[in-house]
Parts: C-alpha cells; sequence; structure tokens
C-alpha cells in the first residue's frame, strides 16, 4: 500500500468501512448486554415479564440497527468501488467477509431475539388468563 493511501479518496472510504464495522460491533454488544439483562428477569415474579419483555425489545432494536448497518455498509461499499480500477480495490475485497459476517450475527441474533419477544408476549398472556 502506498505511504498517502489513508489521505487518497480510496483511503477514505476504507477508514469510513471500518468505522462502520466497529459500530456494527458496538450495537450487537449493546445487544447480547440487554439480552443478559433480560435473562435476569426470567425466574422473577410475573411482574417482572413486562421488563424482561422491555429489554427483550430494546435489545432487538439494537440487533435491526447493526444488521441494517450492516446491510447499507455492504451495497454502499460495493456501489462506491465501482467507481475505482479493479486494481486499486483488489487488497480490499477480502474485507467483505467481516461485514457479511456481522449481517448473519445479527440475523441471527434478531431471530433469537424474536422468538424470546414472542415466548414472553405468551406468558403474560397466560398469566393475565389464569387470573
Amino acid at each position: 500500500m502506498k505511504k498517502d493511501f489513508y489521505s487518497s479518496d480510496l483511503g477514505k472510504i476504507q477508514m469510513h468501512f471500518h468505522t462502520t464495522i466497529r459500530n456494527v460491533g458496538l450495537y450487537l454488544s449493546v445487544s447480547l448486554a440487554l439480552f443478559g439483562a433480560a435473562r435476569y428477569y426470567r425466574k422473577g415474579s410475573e411482574r417482572s415479564r413486562y421488563r424482561q419483555l422491555l429489554f427483550v425489545i430494546l435489545s432487538l432494536a439494537f440487533t435491526f440497527n447493526s444488521f441494517i448497518i450492516s446491510k447499507y455498509l455492504i451495497h454502499d461499499h460495493k456501489t462506491t468501488l465501482n467507481k475505482f480500477d479493479k486494481d486499486e480495490i483488489k487488497p480490499m475485497m477480502k474485507w467483505y467477509i467481516v461485514p457479511k459476517m456481522l449481517y448473519y450475527t445479527s440475523s441471527l441474533f434478531a431471530l433469537f431475539s424474536i422468538y424470546l419477544c414472542l415466548n414472553t408476549i405468551r406468558k403474560i398472556i397466560k398469566d393475565n388468563i389464569n387470573e
């Protein structure tokens, strides 16, 4: 790589790419922490189910953000790189595995969040019917 790579347009695009990957990782970390908070309220009384539901919904929101950011990153970066020569962008193409893995991880987190959310709602409804 050239010494002045990061002052070029291609270098600025690559810095944006890496910053976005860090942001996706941050959103997934917050989502995982909210999963942990939801689990704390899992074994409590019926009133704590509402708190569990709140944390699962917040977790789903952060997971959805990371999913969307990953999707947009892949699309926008590829669109922008198409404006450059193939020889210039060849070293950067190997990095596409990272946002794709984050995209699929976000998808799995989202499915798990939706499952937990629906399961918690089912338990709340069941508790209210039994009263």
